[in-house]
């Protein structure tokens, strides 16, 4: 029985190192948890591994999820924003593009005009600061259709991406049931999973529940 216990006690620190050596080697990979042995007492007093458990924190990573999904649709709102700021020159309130600030300019003029009808020169900044409106108004008009019709491609886009990684989880999601109350080790496969989910919160707005089975089921947090 000593023998025995022995033997199985030498195993089970071996799987431990194997585990530890596991740790090390995934330290710089991305999305990798960090694995800790299940070690119990069997039936004659040995120890006994009887699994992996990942190092997370469930609250955190839910968290995680809905921070990325923020800031994936606050980058795509920041981007198009920046692309209007860069094409109308908002940011420079004396040299601004925008409709709104060469309309107000057209109506300094017509005032300075109504004042003294007869001013050739004052005739002349009112005609070109009305062509400014009408170019500024086209303008504005052409990168509003281009916006949309990038905002639409990406719509469709970001669908076949989240049907993708919908796919993946799915499968994943399979593995992972078919593999709960056997010995198989699927704290990798819920690494992975993991990741797909950060990815997809990029695209859309997601919350998750963990059933007893370990599987993980997905709803939309549109807002």
């Amino acid at each position: 029985n000593a023998l025995i216990i022995a033997t199985q006690s030498l195993g089970t620190i071996s799987s431990q190192i194997n585990v530890v050596s596991r740790n090390i080697s995934n330290a710089g990979t991305e999305g990798s948890t960090k694995k800790t042995s299940i070690v119990t007492t069997g039936y004659n007093g040995g120890s006994e591994l009887k699994g992996l458990k990942r190092e997370t924190n469930f609250s955190v990573f839910k968290t995680l999820l809905s921070a990325s999904s923020n800031l994936g649709k606050c980058s795509r709102v920041t981007n198009a924003l920046d692309q209007i700021d860069l094409s109308l020159n908002l940011s420079d309130p004396t040299n601004s593009r925008a409709p709104a600030v060469l309309i107000a300019k057209l109506l300094n003029t017509l005032h300075t005009y109504s004042i003294k009808p007869d001013d050739q020169t004052g005739a002349e900044l009112v005609l070109q600061s009305a062509r400014d409106v009408l170019t500024s108004l086209r303008d504005s008009s052409g990168l509003i259709s281009e916006l949309r019709r990038n905002s639409d491609d990406n719509i469709a886009r970001n669908v076949e991406l989240s049907n993708q990684f919908l796919d993946k989880i799915h499968l994943i999601n399979q593995d992972i049931i078919s593999s709960t109350g056997t010995n198989i080790d699927t704290t990798d496969l819920m690494d992975q999973r993991d990741t797909l989910l950060k990815q997809l919160s990029e695209i859309i707005g997601i919350k998750t529940t963990t059933r007893p089975n370990q599987e993980i089921v997905i709803y939309n947090n549109h807002k």
